[in-house]
């Protein structure tokens, strides 16, 4: 048997985030997103916080929104699939602004999203003290 090492691990697209409504109240292109994760926290320099999402069949793609306002501290934004896989890391310029926000899609190359707990790290590159962050996950 041939020892193939191409990996049977689902491809996903992150892309920065295009300018349609985000809110669960205010989505009028698609269906209502479910809102997954809806959280306020705090971080400082160097420390890390995870967020755990379950993911479950029938979406599309993920709506992730980082948003501490702050566009002189850092942050960055490590994404995990169920299957421990690691999407590439975003800073703030990952939307082409620097404005103290992570703002992204993220979509499968085929197929529907992985099913499963999905982790996202959040990291304080460089903050100055204590920064409050907001943190949205959606379902689309």
């Amino acid at each position: 048997m041939e020892n193939n090492s191409i990996s049977a691990e689902k491809e996903y697209i992150v892309e920065p985030w295009t300018d349609t409504p985000s809110s669960c109240a205010d989505n009028l292109i698609s269906p209502e997103p479910l809102c997954f994760q809806k959280s306020i926290n705090y971080i400082k320099k160097r420390q890390s916080k995870i967020h755990e999402v379950k993911v479950d069949s029938g979406a599309n793609y993920l709506e992730v929104d980082l948003n501490w306002g702050d566009k002189n501290d850092k942050l960055r934004l490590i994404t995990y699939t169920p299957s421990g896989s690691k999407l590439e890391t975003n800073r703030d310029n990952a939307d082409g602004r620097i404005n103290g926000r992570i703002h992204v899609n993220i979509l499968p190359s085929k197929g529907d999203m992985q099913q499963g707990t999905w982790q996202f790290k959040i990291y304080g590159e460089d903050v100055s003290g204590k920064e409050g962050y907001s943190f949205n996950v959606y379902q689309h």
